[in-house]
């Protein structure tokens, strides 16, 4: 009955993709992207460093512009490096 809890919506969606992928990947539970353990780590420092740790600098509140911009000057790089000829231009 788990399925009409959440058959609605992005919710529905997302429910509807991890219940596809564990019907594909049986059991198997790691990632298959091989830098999964160096994008996850990447995220986790950009989420940190602009969300739970953010302090605002020269009165720079958080806005979408601030965190684009530290995003693509903080954390773009790294990415890019981890994917290499995988990043997507």
């Amino acid at each position: 009955k788990l399925p009409q809890v959440f058959d609605q919506g992005w919710v529905g969606d997302i429910f509807k993709v991890s219940v596809e992928q564990i019907t594909l990947n049986e059991l198997t539970t790691v990632p298959l992207v091989k830098t999964y353990a160096e994008l996850s780590q990447n995220v986790i420092d950009a989420w940190y460093g602009l969300c739970v740790e953010y302090k605002e600098t020269d009165g720079e509140p958080m806005n979408f512009a601030t965190m684009k911009m530290r995003l693509a000057s903080d954390y773009l790089d790294k990415q890019k490096e981890v994917l290499g000829g995988d990043y997507p231009q």
